[in-house]
C-alpha cells in the first residue's frame, strides 16, 4: 500500500488504536483479521518481513517507529544490498536516519548487471512485534516505481517457520531467503502457531491478484482434539482448491 509519500510493503492496512500514538501496520485488514482464530488475529499484527520503502534525493531521510508491547528488529537494505545498519525498536518513539551510502550511489549497471530491486530504493524490513508509524522526514521523498522493484511476487502462508521464529532477523527466513534467490518480492502470511487455514483467510488469498506464486505451509499448526482428519481435510482442500 501507498501511504502518503512511501510504499509500506506486505502491509494492507494502517489503523489507529486506542491509548497508542502513531498507526499500527498489519499485513491484512481488519475486515479479515476479526474473523481469524485469536492467535492469528495477534500473529497478523507481527510484521513478518513488513517493509517502508522510498526513493529520496535527500542525503538522509528519517522515519519514526516505534513497538509499545515489545521489540521489533529492523534492517535496513539500500535496493538488493543489506547495510551493516540493525536497529531494535521499543516502547519510546525511535527515529531511525538512512543516509544512502556513497558506494551504493556510486554503483552502475555496468557494475551490478540487472538487479530485482534498485539500489536507490531505501527499505526498512520490519521482523518480530508490532509497530507503529509515526512520520517520514525529507525532501523528494517519493514510492518506488515499476522499474525499481521486483516484476515477480511471491506469497508465502504458513506456521511459524515462515513467519520467521527463531530466524535472527525478518531477512533470514526460508521465505525471504526464496525470494531473494528467486528475483522475487515477498508477501508474507505466515502466522505462526496459528496457520489454521481458515474460509475466510483462504478466500482472502484467492481474491488478490499482486501475486504471481505462491507456498502453502499446511499445517502442523492443525493437531489435537479441535482437528479430526476430516476437518483438516476440509480446510486444507478449500485454500488449496
Amino acid at each position: 500500500m501507498i501511504h502518503e509519500n512511501v510504499e509500506l510493503h506486505n502491509v494492507a492496512e494502517l489503523r489507529e488504536v486506542e491509548g497508542f500514538e502513531g498507526l499500527r501496520l498489519q499485513r491484512v485488514p481488519e475486515s479479515l483479521r476479526v474473523h481469524l482464530s485469536e492467535g492469528a488475529q495477534d500473529g497478523m499484527l507481527h510484521p513478518a518481513c513488513a517493509e517502508i520503502r522510498f526513493v529520496s534525493d535527500a542525503p538522509v531521510a528519517k522515519v519514526t517507529l516505534s513497538c509499545p508491547v515489545a521489540t521489533a528488529d529492523a534492517v535496513v537494505f539500500y535496493g538488493p544490498f543489506q547495510s551493516t545498519e540493525r536497529f531494535t525498536i521499543g516502547k519510546e518513539k525511535q527515529t531511525l536516519e538512512l543516509a544512502m551510502p556513497e558506494s551504493i550511489l556510486a554503483l552502475t549497471p555496468a557494475m551490478t548487471g540487472p538487479l530485482p530491486f534498485s539500489p536507490h530504493v531505501r527499505r526498512i524490513m520490519l521482523g518480530d512485534a508490532p509497530v507503529f508509524l509515526h512520520g517520514i522526514e525529507g525532501t523528494g521523498i517519493r514510492p518506488p516505481g515499476p522499474g525499481e522493484l521486483p516484476s515477480l511476487r511471491y506469497l508465502a502462508y504458513g506456521t511459524s517457520i515462515t513467519h520467521g521464529a527463531l530466524a535472527t532477523g525478518p531477512h533470514l527466513c526460508y521465505a525471504a531467503q526464496a525470494a531473494r534467490r528467486l528475483g522475487a518480492d515477498l508477501i508474507n502470511l505466515g502466522v505462526g502457531g496459528w496457520a489454521l487455514c481458515e474460509r475466510e483467510f483462504s478466500d482472502y488469498i484467492a481474491g488478490r491478484e499482486d501475486w504471481h506464486f505462491a507456498s502453502l505451509a499446511l499445517s502442523v499448526n492443525m493437531v489435537g482434539d479441535c482437528f479430526s482428519l476430516e476437518e483438516f481435510s476440509r480446510r486444507v482442500s478449500y485454500m488449496v482448491d
